[in-house]
């Protein structure tokens, strides 16, 4: 008894493999199935199966030398009419999920511009009907009147270290709105698409590098510092060296943070952030030091965890930006040495 269930339970998990028909109707009947030719029946008729035995191989007598395999043409399904029901209410659902994420993500008049009160664009000056939808931007102001841009208008805007504002009105927007604003933008460079205005779609390489500091400036002003990009591009080479020299006394002598605290605000500090001393490689030109000091803003601002953190490190560049400018010293003249 306890053989023959140990027998039924094997057999039961693990069941022995299928066998195809033809071999079926050979276990059967005692004798080779019959196979059709896999060739088509003629040159005319290359929607229908050769009607003969495969006695060579896979194809008959007529066909084995010149062979012309036939295709069976793929069956049309037939939907039923709760198939078709289903389908319509997805579409239902994504359409109006599509218009609900336009509405959130780029304003009131994303699905109908007809609302918005200005007729052209900003930056261009064309209508803004011929705005990229991909770009398209709009809010209401408090007195509910709506207004549509071009994204990288604002864009412009903001890497001139200017807030946000209606450009038409001048009023301020509301935090609500420059929110979704700086979101709209995170979005887009998430997935690389060019936040500056182009007249082709390949960047050159300046505004390939006007575009890597307009990233990182728009990422201090997400954290609450409103700078502006001019600010790093008009620094000379001697420049360069200095904001470099700056920041480098900056963090190793004037604010006396220890090991600790250090890898909090940039973990992995030790290895890859200064790795030369200020004194060093003063031969090389405004265009190497620019990329040097670009990556380390990136590091202060971007490396920690949380985000009071990352605002010590945007703070800590802009200790180092007010001694080799004199914009940024001039808009931030509480971070200047005595």
């Amino acid at each position: 008894m306890r053989f023959d269930f140990c027998t039924k339970l094997f057999k039961f998990l693990f069941p022995p493999p299928s066998r195809p028909p033809q071999v079926e109707e050979m276990a059967a009947t005692g004798s080779e199935p019959f196979r059709h030719c896999l060739n088509t029946k003629s040159r005319r008729k290359t929607d229908v199966q050769c009607p003969l035995a495969a006695t060579h191989g896979e194809f008959c007598s007529r066909h084995y030398k010149n062979p012309h395999r036939f295709t069976k043409p793929a069956q049309q399904r037939v939907y039923t009419r709760s198939e078709h029901t289903a389908a319509r209410k997805l579409q239902t659902f994504w359409r109006n999920r599509y218009a609900y994420i336009r509405f959130i993500q780029q304003g009131p008049a994303a699905n109908a511009i007809s609302l918005a009160m200005n007729d052209t664009e900003l930056y261009t000056l064309d209508s803004i009907t011929t705005i990229t939808p991909l770009y398209f931007f709009s809010f209401a102001d408090e007195k509910k009147n709506i207004w549509a841009f071009d994204i990288r208008s604002f864009a412009h805007l903001i890497a001139g270290g200017k807030p946000p504002s209606n450009p038409y009105t001048r009023e301020g927007m509301s935090q609500t709105t420059h929110r979704r604003l700086r979101e709209r933008l995170a979005w887009l460079r998430k997935r690389n698409y060019s936040i500056i205005h182009i007249q082709t779609d390949q960047l050159t390489a300046e505004q390939f590098w006007n575009q890597k500091v307009l990233d990182i400036f728009m990422k201090i002003e997400a954290l609450g510092y409103l700078v502006n990009c001019d600010w790093f591009h008009g620094l000379s080479c001697e420049g360069q060296k200095g904001f470099y020299s700056s920041l480098f006394t900056t963090w190793y002598v004037k604010l006396g943070l220890t090991n600790e605290q250090k890898r909090t605000i940039i973990p992995g500090h030790q290895t890859n952030l200064f790795k030369f001393a200020p004194d060093e490689h003063a031969h090389k030109d405004v265009k190497w030091w620019a990329k040097i000091n670009l990556n380390l803003i990136d590091a202060f601002i971007s490396r920690a965890e949380d985000i009071e953190n990352r605002k010590l490190g945007a703070t800590y560049v802009l200790m180092g930006l007010v001694e080799a400018s004199d914009d940024a010293a001039e808009a931030f003249p509480w971070l200047c040495a005595d």
